[in-house]
């Protein structure tokens, strides 16, 4: 039975940080970045917008995946950033 866990961090109310484990290789995972509004889920975030530095422009994906923790908290800081400076594009 394959078991696949999923955390999501709550980054502010319209967003969260989705961490997933890896169904291939257990000691891996892929991240997005989920908006919601009025608490309702209205999908990912492409990760060209808020990991542009990591992925590229041209990534056409809305996950990043075979990441490990050390990525996740690069990641995390990325999708912190842009959050939090999204008003001030």
């Amino acid at each position: 039975m394959d078991i696949v866990t999923n955390v999501k961090l709550k980054m502010d109310d319209q967003y969260s940080f989705s961490i997933s484990q890896e169904v291939d290789k257990k000691s891996l995972v892929e991240v997005a970045l989920v908006y919601r509004r009025d608490g309702v889920p209205k999908g990912f975030v492409p990760c060209n917008e808020w990991a542009t530095s990591w992925v590229g422009e041209d990534y056409d994906d809305d996950v990043i995946r075979f990441l490990n923790g050390n990525d996740v908290a690069d990641l995390l800081l990325l999708a912190k950033e842009y959050i939090y400076t999204k008003d001030n594009r």
